[in-house]
């Protein structure tokens, strides 16, 4: 019973807060950012990123990349596995999602 009462528990929390079910796709609106790659995890779609702003001076941030997010290398459509490390990019985030990378331009050049 106890466990059908923690179930139960769960699933009133999970109403109250439903999940945000972001848009998904390569989307470039608002402001661009500039950083550099300092480590990609390829297979769960993590960058750790590295720049600097006037607002924020120097900042380091795990970013992850939206699902059918835009990935351009040179200009021409690429992978997320043939970004170098150090590579300087040009990211546009989610509208809702200020975590969520949905268009990356790479510079490898």
């Amino acid at each position: 019973e106890k466990q059908l009462a923690k179930e139960r528990k769960r699933k009133q929390k999970e109403a109250q807060n439903p999940v945000i079910e972001l848009k998904p796709g390569p989307i470039k609106e608002g402001k661009s950012r500039m950083a550099q790659i300092r480590s990609i995890n390829a297979g769960d779609k993590v960058l750790n990123l590295f720049g600097e702003s006037e607002a924020d001076g120097y900042w380091n941030q795990v970013f992850l990349l939206g699902e059918q997010a835009a990935i351009l290398i040179n200009g021409k459509p690429g992978t997320l596995e043939s970004i170098l490390p150090e590579s300087k990019i040009t990211f546009w985030v989610h509208p809702e999602d200020a975590s969520t990378i949905t268009w990356l331009e790479a510079t490898t050049k």
